[in-house]
């Protein structure tokens, strides 16, 4: 399993968190965990990005 993956699956689990905050009457706090939402989501595009680079390997002496 990517890295990347794993970040999409907790950022997922925190926007469920959000949904279900926010369909009970608490919009008001779901904005941090929305934000927390946010940073894996982002931190998922990042390490993606990181995934699809080419490999480069030094030679060892």
């Amino acid at each position: 399993m990517r890295r990347s993956t794993i970040w999409f699956l907790i950022a997922c689990l925190w926007l469920i968190d959000v949904l279900i905050t926010a369909a009970r009457g608490h919009a008001h706090q779901a904005w941090l965990p929305g934000l927390i939402t946010g940073v894996f989501f982002v931190i998922g595009f990042a390490q993606r990005a990181r995934e699809a680079k080419p490999a480069t390997f030094r030679k060892l002496k």
